[in-house]
């Protein structure tokens, strides 16, 4: 049975992938991208990678790209600080970016050493240490000024914090070593859920750009 979740996680992983390519080799390929679009072109970068090694992982269980998701993992954790950062249009509270910081780059070092794949002491920390970052960017962004920011704006917001703790905690959940036997392995659904969102997302960013540059030609 476990073999079977596995090999359907793999596959999920992969059909995820597949969907966001076309999007990121878009933003890869642009000439010119705003800062928003830059940032959710590193958030989807990442995003892809981290699907790629999910599919050997989950579906053949090869222990090198166990490191290689944890890596991946912090890398996007950074990614996602900033894109919500870039969305806020001002920067985070000075302690929070140090604390996120030097967690990140920590748990960074972490993953390439191979420390974190399978060490439950490791992975603990670096779990709470996640959710902890994610209750404060969303405390931050909930207590926004919401008429600092267009309609637009506060609808990408509220869809970028609802992709975050979709992805966040349903991708712990698939970290067996937690052994958290009573919460099912929902972390295909968490990544796909994330992909659409943020695909979502940059469809409203292109929306918007599209539709300025057709009022700057016309009028």
């Amino acid at each position: 049975m476990s073999d079977n979740i596995s090999q359907f996680d793999s596959m999920l992983s992969l059909l995820a992938a597949l969907g966001v390519w076309p999007v990121v080799i878009r933003l890869v390929k642009a000439e010119y991208l705003t800062p928003m679009e830059a940032r959710l072109r590193a958030v989807l970068v990442s995003l892809f990678l981290l699907l790629c090694s999910r599919v050997p992982y989950m579906g053949y269980n090869i222990p090198a790209f166990g490191s290689i998701i944890f890596v991946f993992s912090v890398i996007m954790s950074f990614n996602v600080f900033l894109y919500f950062e870039t969305l806020l249009r001002r920067h985070m509270p000075l302690i929070f970016k140090i604390f996120v910081s030097v967690g990140l780059f920590i748990f960074l070092i972490d993953a390439l050493l191979g420390q974190m794949h399978g060490n439950k002491p490791h992975l603990i920390a670096f779990g709470a240490f996640l959710l902890i970052s994610m209750t404060l960017i969303t405390l931050i962004t909930l207590l926004r000024n919401r008429k600092d920011y267009s309609a637009l704006e506060n609808r990408l917001t509220t869809l970028s914090l609802i992709s975050l703790w979709f992805f966040g905690p349903f991708l712990l959940s698939d970290i067996e070593t937690y052994e958290i036997h009573w919460l099912p392995r929902m972390g295909a659904v968490g990544v796909l859920l994330f992909a659409y969102l943020s695909l979502f997302n940059q469809a409203l960013f292109q929306g918007r750009i599209n539709r300025s540059r057709f009022f700057h030609r016309h009028f």
